[in-house]
């Protein structure tokens, strides 16, 4: 069994390494920081309207739960970066699209926030805003017209 020292050492080297990753390929791939930046606030502001959501609404709550909570919200930033990589092969400038695909996601958080807020309230909540099927489809949209593009060449 592993020592916990070695776990927590492991999970530290990780986390280094996540965070220069992620800086290295936003600054890479040109995607714009104060958006980004303002999305993690966003992100942060979501944990914690959650996290006292659920207190308030004696939800059950562990630190695996706040955990795996922030880490799927972090993953989210995974479209945004795919996105951009893709783009960066075809060697276009879709800057426009990383932009909107950065405020479609902040607006998925700021109605998970709000849906925070009335939950607390005990007043009914907004519906759910999935903003990964909107970006799939307008990915699946973007990558038909790139193609059509090389097919009129």
């Amino acid at each position: 069994m592993l020592n916990e020292t070695v776990v927590h050492t492991g999970l530290k080297v990780w986390w280094i390494f996540s965070l220069t990753l992620f800086a290295s390929l936003s600054s890479y791939l040109n995607i714009d920081q104060e958006m980004l930046g303002i999305y993690f606030v966003i992100l942060l502001i979501d944990l914690f309207t959650g996290t006292i959501s659920a207190w308030i609404c004696n939800e059950q709550m562990s630190m695996k739960i706040f955990v795996g909570g922030f880490l799927s919200k972090l993953l989210m930033l995974i479209v945004p970066i795919t996105i951009a990589l893709v783009v960066k092969m075809q060697e276009s400038n879709f800057k426009w699209f990383l932009s909107s695909t950065l405020i479609i996601l902040a607006i998925s958080e700021a109605i998970s926030i709000l849906n925070n807020i009335l939950k607390m309230k005990g007043k009914p909540t907004l519906p759910e805003f999935d903003a990964i099927a909107i970006l799939s489809s307008k990915m699946r949209r973007l990558a038909e017209d790139i193609l059509k593009g090389k097919e009129k060449q």
